[in-house]
């Protein structure tokens, strides 16, 4: 996406558009995708009429409303997909920044160095679940018994054609 500097903003008030016409404008603008002339007119003026007015018109056809509208549409598509594939990403770093975070907490578990509960183990598999770092098939991951301590057991490749 450009930088906003350098984009030309079309859907702002064109030299020589009279306040009058941009308002009207605006108001088309703002109707998003479903916008038509004649609606904006019946908006802008309480008219009961199906068709705009000559002036009305005229201000549409001169000021370019349809492709300042369609530039303004794009634009904030534009906006709105990078928005959206922003927060995807932050929330896949802070999934893996908790992946991160309990796989180090595993490996002491698993070296001895950390106890946790039952509760705590299946907390963390479950985080690793939604970051889509199941166990592999293979991997015991035995949560112990209520009253047993939990332990993990996870091969990891191997020579035995796995």
């Amino acid at each position: 996406m450009p930088d906003e500097q350098t984009i030309e903003r079309d859907w702002e008030q064109l030299e020589g558009e009279t306040p009058k016409a941009f308002a009207a404008f605006l108001g088309y603008l703002e109707m998003g995708y479903d916008r038509s002339i004649a609606k904006a007119f019946k908006a802008h003026t309480g008219s009961k009429s199906r068709h705009p007015g000559r002036y009305f018109k005229d201000w549409a056809v001169e000021n370019r409303w349809v492709e300042r509208a369609d530039a303004f549409d794009s634009f904030e598509l534009g906006v709105r997909i990078e928005t959206r594939e922003t927060a995807r990403e932050l929330s896949r770093q802070v999934m893996i920044d908790g992946a991160v975070s309990v796989s180090k907490k595993l490996l002491r578990v698993a070296g001895g160095e950390l106890e946790v509960s039952r509760e705590q183990l299946n907390a963390m598999k479950d985080i690793l679940d939604r970051a889509g770092l199941a166990a592999p098939k293979k991997s015991k991951f035995d949560l112990g018994s209520d009253s047993g301590p939990a332990s993990i057991t996870v091969k990891i490749g191997g020579g035995d054609g796995d």
